[in-house]
């Protein structure tokens, strides 16, 4: 279980949910009451799903909410785009809006993929000869190392990145 409140990407969701309702609030009052309601769904969704996430018991389970709230992203995306199209947005904001709903899927997406890479780790753990009968892989009994424990830092610490898209790619993630 995590503290939602000191991931970055949770913070980004939440100020872009924020965002897109008072996006929506310009809208003409009598029309696109569908298209709003299904915006703001979408734009709060990205964050809940990060919250109901990091209160998984599992990392399996973190990473699963975290592909929700990249398909809430795209949802969002996509609601954006009708919205402009339908006339109810300005190019400006749909620009900004979009611009920051693409951000946040990456950094999902680069979540996520930490999270993934946790189990990797975990599993191959478990089929490296540990035939003592403790099936977690861990011989001491110490979960500390788990991947349910395993802290952002230490997800990051080992990776050191060579090219200059990768050091870019770093800045980027290391916000998460």
């Amino acid at each position: 279980m995590q503290e939602f409140k000191k991931l970055l990407v949770w913070r980004r969701a939440h100020a872009f949910a924020l965002r897109v309702h008072d996006a929506v609030e310009k809208f003409p009052r009598n029309r696109f009451g569908q298209l709003k309601s299904q915006l703001t769904r979408a734009a709060d969704s990205i964050a809940a799903n990060i919250v109901e996430g990091c209160g998984s018991t599992s990392q399996r389970e973190f990473a699963r909410f975290l592909a929700i709230a990249i398909k809430s992203a795209s949802e969002a995306e996509y609601h954006l785009l009708a919205a402009l199209h339908r006339g109810a947005l300005s190019l400006e904001e749909h620009d900004r809006l979009c611009d920051e709903v693409t951000r946040i899927r990456k950094m999902l997406f680069a979540l996520r993929k930490k999270v993934l890479a946790t189990l990797d780790g975990k599993r191959s753990g478990k089929r490296s000869g540990n035939r003592s009968g403790n099936r977690s892989g861990n011989r001491s009994g110490n979960r500390r190392g788990s991947a349910q424990n395993l802290s952002r830092q230490s997800v990051t610490e080992h990776h050191q990145p060579t090219t200059p898209n990768q050091q870019r790619q770093s800045r980027d993630n290391s916000e998460l």
